[in-house]
């Protein structure tokens, strides 16, 4: 399996909360702290030689991070070698650059969850047949009330904070997480990796849909 992408190529470490992510302009990808200080600072790509402007400013790639933190859980908590990952978007020569590759990590790092998810079920149900709260429900009832089943269904992940959030690795919910001040007008900056600060949308933009819900 080619984890070369979850690792730093300079100093090889996982990518992590401690070794955050950036993306280059060529679509490459090294740990943020490589990019300042003048011992540390990088002046071209580590993998292509890519040349890189000292004024250029390096975000962190929080959709990589997250990737790599979902691709680290499934290895230390689940049977990976009996899941079949997803392959890795080949990306064509016009479009690597760093929007393509911030894309290819979205869709990757979704892939991952939905990976993650059916192998965690699917070790659940062979270890133990746990019944629902509700296993069987008359079909004259399903059709008259369309969301019984939806009530007897629980999404999410329980969180520290007593709430369910469909993050795996968050310690809490995203309302929970989110510090940021309230705004009367319900407009707040949207950041966009390799871009910084573009535009502005509602608080719960970027929520999980079991947050968006509650």
């Amino acid at each position: 399996m080619n984890d070369e992408w979850s690792r730093c190529p300079i100093c090889f470490e996982d990518y992590s909360l401690t070794h955050r992510p950036t993306t280059f302009v060529c679509g490459h990808s090294t740990c943020v702290d490589h990019t300042t200080g003048p011992k540390h600072c990088l002046f071209v790509g580590p993998i292509c030689r890519h040349p890189l402007r000292e004024h250029d400013e390096h975000h962190v790639s929080y959709n990589l991070e997250e990737a790599s933190r979902l691709f680290q859980l499934i290895k230390n908590n689940i049977d990976w070698s009996t899941i079949q990952l997803p392959s890795v978007p080949v990306i064509i020569q016009e479009e690597n650059n760093a929007s393509a590759m911030i894309k290819r990590d979205e869709i990757y790092a979704r892939q991952l969850q939905a990976e993650l998810n059916r192998g965690t079920v699917n070790e659940s149900s062979q270890r133990a047949q746990v019944p629902t709260r509700n296993p069987t429900l008359p079909l004259q009832e399903i059709r008259t009330n369309p969301t019984a089943l939806g009530r007897n269904q629980v999404s999410g992940h329980q969180k520290g904070c007593g709430h369910r959030c469909d993050l795996v690795s968050t310690r809490q919910c995203c309302l929970c997480s989110d510090r940021r001040p309230h705004h009367r007008d319900n407009a707040y900056p949207a950041y966009v990796d390799g871009r910084g600060v573009v535009n502005q949308v509602a608080r719960d933009e970027y929520y999980c849909t079991t947050c968006k819900r509650r």
